[in-house]
């Protein structure tokens, strides 16, 4: 009786004392035991020492073993044969187990134990996939998820697809793997198993990420960060929304980028989880480095640094964020302190051997110290780099020390040995798609075959940089002009729906007039033909037209997008998410930098304003209705009236402007469109006019005509591009002499006008002398 009592109490006796396993007292207990009672205390045995006491456990399987071969119990044979599997691999003979596992499975059936002999199955699985025979693993997973199947284990059924989808992937069948990847998800998450569904997820992120498959891989980043949002799991939610901006990043849509890791730092801040905010903050900083925005990177850059927390990685963050700010200071040409924030990243990398920011460090230090002419310590640098080269973590590295090291060569006028690795240098980001960095390196390169006498070749990357050039322009507004192309072509595919429902009702109306005049018969068929004849032409001639002004506006909608593209960009990266920098920079207090982005914001401000005042006007003189209302206008007022808004620009170019023109100065003119003109031509010269320069605004009175002269001291125009100067060109336009930019739409607009206002617009120009416009305006109606 007291023994049965003891049995009674034996899953008591397994774990007590805040579960924490009495082994004394099982080991009392089996000191009586017998046959299937011995035999189950030797399982609870164990159980409880399996972690804590690993060999007394080992001891236990082979007791339970050898009375299990005298009971001839099946479910405590499968037990006893299971765990002596689980020793086995512990041990390394994983052929061995996986037959014992296979045993095991065969026990648990025999005793009507379906999901331990599933179970059992599954392991003998993983260890022919440990011996690398990925075959058979999933022919025993697909045999073990049929009986699943069969039995309603659900479970064991999203854990085999799990499994099946491992060996596929190991296989390198991407489409069996991803198919198994989300039979299994949709288990787990029907099961409502957290643990399942986050390792199938997290699988699949790999898979796709190793096929550098971006929108699958973005879509399951997604799922992981709805899952921990829905599970409150707020630190993982904002470490997955910094992934999700490493993937937008790769797929080049950096403003989405920027803003997920805007997200992440949001919702990492919060919730507090500082580690998540300065990962967000070193994503922030990568977009704005890829956007050319120095400062706005050093700025997220330095607030990162104060997110650490304490933990072993922190030293790797460092090194991270000292590279990158080495990069911010070599952007904006402050060598000394690139050089200073490298040294610190390499003297920590080198400390604790991070060869990653080692190597990096190195390049850029490299970089600065070549723009300062230090030869000396680049030779030193690249020497170094020479010998690390084979073991540099990513081929990326290797081209920057190549171009690094042409760059070098080039300097110390070696062009022949500068060649190869510029070459290398070139090839490898035009294969990356880094046309930027690639433009760069063709520069070099063609400097360096003129040099070396190989003329076709230099020739080659003459035209090589005249195509990137043509690319980039072409290709950096893409993104941001897409919503107005579409708006766009909607309007215009309107206007196509309209003319051929026209050209429809014409066909129509002329099909039942000919009915009709059939119908009349004799004279009046002869008379009534004539007619239809005329009406017919007639509204073919209508349809005609239209046809003609829908070519006239597709073709203006090309010409409209090829030039403007480029030039709104800068506006529209300057105020887009304006609101987010200054509450930024106010919660930091860094008046200064906001200070600089206010000055950014009305230059890009006056120059969008220009533009599509200039647009405006051009779309007006296309489809011939600009307003033309010519008087006697009083000539300087309104000369002064124009000019004034450019003071900023001459002040910030010290340029004087002079002006030549009498008071009682009297033309006949549109007084709008001239000033249109004379604000093109001023805004001409100022652009082209260097630092220091002058521009003169004077006039004559000459045979019934007011010669009107724009004159600048600036650059000239060569006379090859005088020819083309008025014209309507893609690509034709070039940065003034402090960058400035333009659509190349300026002085064709000022031509137009100019012949509306019965006026004649004429330039002469001398290299580096300066350029002269002449505008010829009637002094009285003719």
């Amino acid at each position: 009786m007291g023994f049965a009592i003891l049995l009674l109490l034996l899953p008591l006796l397994v774990r007590s004392n805040n579960d924490q396993p009495n082994i004394d007292s099982l080991k009392q207990v089996l000191a009586d035991a017998r046959g299937i009672d011995a035999a189950n205390t030797l399982k609870a045995l164990i159980d409880v020492t399996w972690n804590s006491e690993r060999e007394a456990a080992f001891e236990y399987i082979e007791q339970l073993d050898e009375l299990a071969k005298q009971l001839s119990i099946d479910s405590i044979s499968a037990y006893a044969t299971y765990r002596k599997a689980i020793v086995t691999y512990l041990d390394g003979d994983y052929q061995r187990a996986a037959d014992e596992f296979a045993g095991a499975a065969k026990l648990y059936l025999n005793s009507n134990q379906q999901g331990d002999a599933l179970q059992a199955s599954a392991r003998e699985g993983v260890m022919y996939s440990l011996m690398g025979n990925n075959d058979k693993a999933a022919a025993i997973y697909s045999a073990a998820l049929q009986k699943a199947e069969k039995y309603g284990k659900k479970e064991a059924e999203a854990y085999l697809l799990s499994q099946l989808a491992t060996v596929y992937h190991y296989k390198g069948v991407k489409d069996s793997a991803e198919l198994y990847y989300q039979a299994s998800i949709e288990k787990y998450d029907a099961l409502q198993d957290s643990s399942g569904l986050m390792r199938s997820m997290n699988n699949l992120l790999i898979l796709r990420r190793e096929n550098y498959d971006l929108p699958g891989t973005l879509e399951v980043i997604q799922s992981i960060y709805d899952f921990h949002l829905r599970n409150q799991r707020f630190d993982n939610a904002a470490f997955t929304l910094c992934s999700k901006g490493d993937a937008l990043h790769n797929m080049r849509r950096s403003n989405e980028s920027f803003d997920a890791y805007s997200e992440a730092f949001e919702l990492a801040q919060k919730n507090g989880h500082k580690r998540a905010m300065h990962s967000a903050l070193l994503g922030m900083a990568t977009i704005e480095i890829d956007r050319d925005n120095p400062l706005n990177a050093r700025s997220y850059l330095t607030e990162a640094f104060g997110y650490f927390s304490g933990e072993a990685d922190d030293a790797n963050g460092t090194a991270n964020i000292l590279t990158d700010l080495g990069y911010t200071y070599l952007m904006t040409e402050q060598y000394d302190s690139a050089a200073y924030y490298y040294n610190n990243a390499l003297a920590l990398a080198d400390s604790l051997q991070f060869e990653r920011y080692r190597d990096l460090a190195l390049v850029g230090l490299g970089e600065a110290r070549l723009k300062q002419g230090k030869i000396k310590e680049v030779k030193a640098i690249s020497r170094r780099l020479a010998d690390l080269s084979e073991s540099f973590a990513s081929p990326k590295l290797l081209y920057s020390y190549y171009a690094l090291e042409g760059a070098l060569r080039l300097d110390l006028k070696d062009y022949s040995g500068a060649i190869p690795f510029l070459s290398d240098a070139y090839n490898y980001n035009m294969e990356t798609g880094r046309p930027v960095i690639a433009l760069e390196k063709a520069m070099y390169l063609l400097e360096a075959y003129k040099e070396v006498g190989q003329t076709a070749q230099a020739l080659e990357y003459a035209e090589i940089i005249n195509r990137l050039k043509d690319t980039l322009n072409k290709s950096q507004d893409l993104e941001r002009l897409a919503e107005q192309r579409k708006d766009f072509e909607f309007q215009l595919e309107r206007q196509k729906l309209e003319v051929e429902k026209a050209k429809e009702e014409a066909i129509l109306k002329a099909r039942a007039t000919q009915n009709m005049i059939i119908a009349l018969g004799g004279l009046a068929l002869a008379a009534l033909g004539f007619g239809f004849f005329w009406n017919t032409r007639r509204r073919n001639r209508t349809i005609a037209r239209q046809n003609d002004q829908l070519q006239r506006l597709n073709e203006t909608k090309d010409r409209l997008f090829a030039i403007i593209g480029h030039d709104l960009r800068k506006p529209a990266i300057a105020f887009r998410g304006i609101t987010k920098k200054v509450n930024y920079l106010l919660r930091k207090k860094d008046f200064r930098t906001l200070e600089q982005l206010g000055e950014e914001i009305e230059q890009d401000a006056a120059g969008l304003s220009q533009l599509t005042e200039n647009l405006l006007n051009w779309a007006l003189t296309q489809r011939d209705v600009m307003p033309y209302q010519p008087t006697q206008v009083k000539l300087l007022p309104l000369l002064e009236d124009t000019a004034a808004p450019f003071q900023t620009a001459l002040q910030n170019k010290h340029l004087d402007l002079e002006w030549a023109i009498h008071d009682d100065t009297i033309v006949f003119s549109d007084a709008n469109a001239l000033s249109t003109i004379v604000r093109n031509l001023l805004d001409n010269a100022i652009k082209f006019t260097p630092e220091g320069g002058r521009i003169t605004i004077e006039g004559t009175t000459d045979d019934g005509l007011f010669r009107l002269k724009v004159r600048d001291t600036g650059v000239g125009i060569p006379p090859e591009k005088l020819k083309e100067l008025f014209l309507l060109k893609e690509g034709r336009t070039e940065a003034g002499t402090a960058g400035e930019k333009g659509a190349g739409l300026g002085l064709h607009l000022a031509q137009e006008l100019s012949k509306l206002n019965q006026s004649t617009l004429g330039v002469s120009s001398r290299i580096g002398k300066g350029t002269i416009f002449t505008l010829s305006l009637p002094l009285k109606a003719t």
